[in-house]
């Protein structure tokens, strides 16, 4: 009988997880063309979508090795105006195993997003970071143009749609070096990977949580009747 009911309460269990990350994983693919290169394909591994905030270089990393110290950079979010789209691109896979680049992007997508945004050669709209490195000076992007199609889902499920843009991009740790980078795709981000900038921080948009709170209730719904069950 104990074995039964331990049989039984693994079960619940994995059911409460998979309900409740049902939506993880694969938010979509993009392409990524670096300078004349050949084209890569990666899967967006993660896919944020911030709203009313700002990003730029107001947070610093000291890092203090006698004799001295260094200041590493990244990009930071706080509340502002705008929308941001973050994405951790990989290679289909194990891409830290097999020694592949990942790449963390930022897109500024500015303060009106359901229609379609057009960029015409804008300067620092785009932050570009290989296997999240930290950048001992701040970098701009330059010379964006393109498309971002990106509009809610029916039901305020997230966010959908494409997007096709080319900018340049400073190489990290050699003045004046840049790469011409050319990302296109396809994405789907839940409502559970969406943020909003308040004050104080950035948080879980509303909808966001009353999904976790559906899903939260199902899933205590779903191991009540799996130990009832194993209890008969």
């Amino acid at each position: 009988m104990r074995k039964r009911c331990l049989i039984y309460v693994i079960t619940a269990l994995a059911g409460m997880a998979a309900v409740l990350n049902a939506e993880t994983g694969n938010f979509g693919e993009v392409t990524v063309q670096i300078d004349d290169q050949p084209l890569q394909r990666f899967v967006a591994k993660s896919a944020v979508f911030y709203e009313s905030v700002a990003i730029d270089y107001d947070t610093t990393v000291l890092v203090k090795s006698a004799p001295d110290t260094r200041t590493l950079y990244s990009p930071q979010l706080h509340q502002g105006t705008n929308f941001v789209l973050h994405l951790l691109l990989t290679f289909p896979g194990d891409t830290a195993a097999a020694h592949l680049p990942a790449y963390d992007v930022y897109f500024n997508l500015g303060d009106s997003l359901f229609e379609q945004l057009t960029f015409n050669n804008a300067d620092s709209h785009a932050f570009l970071y290989t296997n999240g490195s930290l950048t001992p000076e701040k970098l701009y992007s330059r010379q964006q143009s393109g498309v971002f199609n990106l509009k809610p889902m029916e039901g305020n499920e997230g966010v959908a749609g494409s997007f096709d843009t080319e900018f340049e991009f400073p190489a990290p740790g050699v003045a004046g070096e840049y790469h011409r980078y050319h990302l296109k795709g396809s994405l789907s981000i839940p409502v559970t990977s969406m943020r909003v900038g308040d004050e104080t921080n950035i948080t879980q948009t509303d909808d966001q949580k009353k999904r976790l709170r559906r899903n939260l209730a199902i899933a205590v719904v779903i191991s009540v009747f799996v130990i009832l069950f194993a209890l008969r």
